[in-house]
């Protein structure tokens, strides 16, 4: 299944309303956490989402383990995992380019000597680029980390439905 063919199937499933409960609850998930712990969070759950997807396709085994580890694997790290599954064709660029932006967000946020805000100009100029959902000129900055943590709740439910059609891919071969 090439990226077109699994962002039509994605399509098709994230219309049905029990696959964007994900992106809704992650709303109430996070409450009043700080906008540094969300975002630490989120990447966290995208690279834990990308690596499951890849170690289905990898072979059982140390080899494969050590690869997409996180602390001592060649793939490892979150931009290796995304580069990786653009590069095999399965996610298209938008969602790379998506899951490119949180962890940019993320990295903004968490290598700041001061307080940063998903409603910083620096930070919000960023969400306003997510090809995910898109920017409404009317939303005010304030709104920032609502749309922020919706964009990733609708990434997170494409990986774990990618996750899904890869699994029953590999079991009909």
């Amino acid at each position: 299944m090439n990226a077109e063919e699994t962002r039509e199937a994605l399509t098709k499933v994230l219309k049905d309303k029990k696959y964007l409960e994900e992106a809704n609850l992650q709303l109430e998930d996070f409450g009043n956490s700080e906008d540094s712990i969300i975002a630490i969070i989120t990447t966290a759950s995208l690279d834990n989402s990308m690596f499951e997807i890849l170690s289905n396709l990898f072979i059982k085994g140390n080899v494969s383990n050590n690869m997409l580890h996180s602390s001592k694997g060649r793939l490892g790290d979150y931009q290796s995992k995304a580069d990786l599954l653009y590069c095999l064709n399965m996610i298209d660029k938008k969602l790379y380019q998506d899951i490119n932006r949180i962890g940019n967000i993320r990295n903004i946020i968490a290598h700041s000597t001061s307080k940063k805000k998903f409603s910083d100009p620096e930070i919000f100029n960023l969400i306003k680029e997510f090809n995910t959902a898109q920017y409404e000129n009317g939303t005010k900055s304030e709104q920032a980390r609502d749309l922020y943590i919706f964009i990733f709740g609708t990434i997170k439910a494409s990986l774990k439905m990618l996750s899904v059609l890869e699994w029953h891919c590999t079991k009909q071969i």
